[in-house]
């Protein structure tokens, strides 16, 4: 393929508006890269479906390897945009379209190389496709592996905002609910009273004064405070309980993370009669070796194709490289290059195509 094919087939799969509350949309994704890798190349098709969001695992033979050498894993969903940002158009060298850049041009070039390598390479060799990255990966990845997907190197195709990055770390994640009780009065009373929702926002500060709001990109541990609630809805009467949420995201040195246990006790040093409702979504921070030898195969192929000394870095979000993680497996990101991922501008840089297509078939053909 070329890059007008790879254009064509990104636009085609960037017009289908298969956000996390369409569940047609959803399935109409899958199953167009069903299509395409079958059009393309005599593998199984494995098919998975959980709460309603189907995923593939696709592979050569009958049967699914026991543990794959290396599982290609690409998501299709995408957040919501306007009706417009899924008329995917070309500019100056870029396409812009909601999930042009993440990730579907990823997946259609992922799809390609592993249609055109599968039955040559002599290794267990797999590509997993899901539909639910951008809400935790539940009904996807985290469900295949309950199914008993195992692999030595999951290369997730997570896109880079500069040419020739493999992200070979990642922050963990912790999406924390922490109830705050109080003592309820009469609004005109405030006195008789202990109000709830000023606590939580006590608690607020005294955590973003422990984990300061960044103002540039940063590896250091973050608490984005979602939302503060409160059942209360009148204006006379002091609220008596609040529920404040948080996403936390950590590098591997944090260990207030590691487990429910140690949050608790990050809460308790906060506010010792706060408590904490639910860990609505958790994944450990991840790390690869540079010597590591898929790292370092996919470094040689990235500098034999582009001249340039790849750079390794830590991605500052997460991704469903931190369900393998968790699972005792690798995981690498490697993908298309561009910018303004979940913004009305989203772009991927066109020239990037091809070179990434280059890219990975050397690398796969050096494993």
């Amino acid at each position: 393929m070329n890059t007008s094919d790879f254009i064509h087939h990104t636009t085609a799969l960037a017009r289908i508006a298969s956000t996390s509350d369409n569940a047609h949309y959803l399935r109409q994704a899958v199953d167009f890269v069903a299509d395409f890798v079958s059009a393309r190349a005599n593998v199984t098709i494995e098919r998975f479906e959980s709460n309603g969001k189907p995923s593939l695992l696709m592979y050569r033979g009958a049967t699914r390897p026991e543990k794959f050498d290396l599982l290609l894993n690409g998501h299709v969903d995408v957040v919501s945009a306007n009706p417009e940002a899924f008329e995917p158009y070309e500019k100056d060298g870029r396409l812009y379209g909601r999930g042009v850049l993440d990730m579907k041009g990823t997946v259609i070039v992922l799809a390609s190389v592993f249609c055109e390598l599968v039955n040559e390479v002599p290794y267990a060799f797999g590509l997993q496709i899901v539909p639910d990255e951008e809400t935790g990966g539940v009904d996807g990845t985290i469900y295949q592996i309950e199914q008993g997907v195992r692999t030595e190197m999951a290369l997730i195709g997570e896109y880079a905002n500069h040419r020739n990055t493999i992200y070979n770390a990642a922050r963990g994640l912790c999406w924390a609910e922490i109830a705050f009780k109080g003592k309820t009065s009469h609004g005109g009373h405030p006195w008789n009273g202990s109000n709830a929702i000023v606590r939580a926002s006590d608690f607020v500060s005294a955590l973003l004064e422990r984990y300061p709001i960044p103002t540039e990109e940063t590896w250091t541990t973050t608490a984005t405070i979602a939302s503060i609630t409160t059942p209360n809805d009148t204006y006379n009467k002091v609220p008596d309980y609040a529920v404040v949420k948080v996403d936390f995201r950590f590098p591997v040195e944090d260990k207030a993370f590691t487990n429910e246990e140690s949050v608790r006790a990050l809460i308790a040093e906060i506010d010792p009669e706060a408590e904490l409702l639910s860990i609505a979504s958790s994944g450990p921070a991840i790390h690869v070796e540079e010597t590591n030898l898929y790292a370092e195969k996919l470094a040689k192929a990235i500098k034999e194709v582009t001249g340039e000394t790849p750079q390794f870095k830590g991605r500052p979000g997460g991704s469903d490289g931190r369900h393998f993680a968790l699972a005792n497996m690798n995981a690498l990101e490697f993908g298309l290059y561009g910018h303004n991922s979940h913004s009305p501008n989203e772009y991927v840089e066109i020239a990037s195509f091809e070179e990434y297509y280059t890219v990975m078939r050397k690398f796969l053909r050096s494993l």
